[in-house]
């Protein structure tokens, strides 16, 4: 996104967006977003060894979706993986890791309330996969609401700060490590408040909404923690 906002800046001969190149910038982003979709889907398709077009079989639709899920969440490499590689990949993901267990029970829940089916060709398996993406920041939001709770509840919490000295690394079932970046880290994301330099402080709110809690996606984006302040605004708008 930053290369396209100077692409775009250079082009219009702008310092700045306004309104109508905002919109022009936007429509790029979705337009690329949507394009990096459609070729992870061809890329699991073809990995699975499931036709493109046609319809398919309850089977093959979750036999596409897993590999694509490999992709976008994982960030895996179907251009030098096999149908092989991948089938194992799978099976010890469906035995051995919690979150992907959890992850594919979202998945089935999503299949069940999306709109079309997806068993009925591309499209669907299309409609699916931007559903699940659409709706990934749901199945993030327990592990934000657990750690907002969890820092709520510190003994040194006030003011919407809690020490650092009281993080300790704490690792969620079937999700990730929570409390485990280094000070440095938290400096350069801008959640310590260091005024008192012996006792430094982790700002709540601005760590909620770091990129310490977010998940990596695709390549124009990452999946962070709901905002509770904008569903407020949104409400006083």
């Amino acid at each position: 996104p930053t290369y396209i906002h100077k692409v775009l800046l250079d082009i219009t001969g702008s310092e700045d967006l306004d309104l109508h190149r905002l919109a022009i910038f936007i429509s790029t982003i979705e337009h690329l977003i949507r394009a990096e979709m459609l070729e992870y889907l061809y890329s699991a398709q073809r990995i699975m060894q499931v036709k493109i077009a046609g319809p398919k079989t309850e089977g093959e639709v979750d036999l596409v979706i897993s590999a694509f899920m490999l992709l976008y969440a994982f960030g895996a490499n179907l251009e030098v993986s096999t149908k092989r590689d991948l089938d194992k990949t799978l099976t010890f993901l469906q035995a051995n890791h919690k979150g992907w267990q959890q992850l594919q029970t979202h998945i089935q829940d999503l299949k069940k309330s999306t709109t079309g089916t997806a068993t009925d060709g591309f499209d669907g398996v299309m409609g699916l996969a931007t559903a699940i993406t659409q709706n990934y920041r749901d199945w993030h939001s327990p592990t934000c609401r657990d750690a907002r709770e969890r820092l709520l509840a510190m003994p040194s919490y006030k003011d919407g700060r809690v020490s650092v000295l009281d993080l300790t690394p704490v690792h969620l079932p079937g999700s990730r490590l929570l409390f485990a970046e280094a000070q440095d880290y938290l400096r350069h994301l801008g959640t310590l408040d260091e005024t008192n330099a012996s006792n430094p402080q982790l700002i709540v709110p601005n760590y909620l909404a770091s990129q310490a809690l977010c998940l990596t996606t695709a390549s124009y984006y990452t999946v962070c923690c709901k905002s509770l302040c904008n569903d407020i605004l949104a409400r006083l708008e």
